[in-house]
């Protein structure tokens, strides 16, 4: 048991304390079970992106025929389609990233942006890449976001 992560496989239970992979419980609990102010990653652990080339070209041909086939109307699913494909592949010590957006979420806000982009001749553009990173970013979580382990009783 430790205040912090010493390495790959290491998982914080509820009271706060790390614990070595050896000690992980059999069946992880909901995480409504633990309190809000769970860490979810040590000081330690390592950001880790494992997508290849293969992967993106096909992932870069399907959003920009999405884009282009339906006259740009089909951009907030493409750029759904590509932040699924880079957290799909990027994880923080031994947990996997997930994208949560949909491209109907996004719809909206893209057409105001689009609009006032267009209303102030393009003025309103440099607001519109940190609009979408923000949406983006708060659209990701942990894949295992609703298990968290617990400490199995002795």
């Amino acid at each position: 048991m430790s205040d912090v992560s010493q390495g790959d496989g290491w998982w914080q239970a509820s009271d706060q304390k790390w614990y070595p992979p050896q000690d992980a419980p059999a069946v992880p609990v909901p995480a409504a079970a633990v309190p809000a102010a769970t860490v979810v990653a040590g000081p330690d652990e390592k950001f880790r992106f494992d997508a290849g080339a293969g992967s993106y070209i096909g992932t870069a041909i399907l959003a920009f025929l999405l884009s282009v086939l339906t006259l740009g109307l089909g951009t907030p699913w493409a750029a759904t389609l590509w932040m699924r494909w880079a957290t799909k592949h990027t994880s923080i010590g031994h947990r996997q990233l997930r994208f949560n957006g949909s491209g109907m979420g996004l719809f909206g806000r893209w057409l105001l942006w689009l609009l006032l982009t267009i209303i102030t001749f393009g003025i309103y553009s440099f607001w519109v890449v940190p609009r979408f990173v923000r949406w983006a970013v708060t659209n990701v979580s942990f894949a295992d976001a609703g298990v968290v382990a617990e400490l199995a009783p002795e």
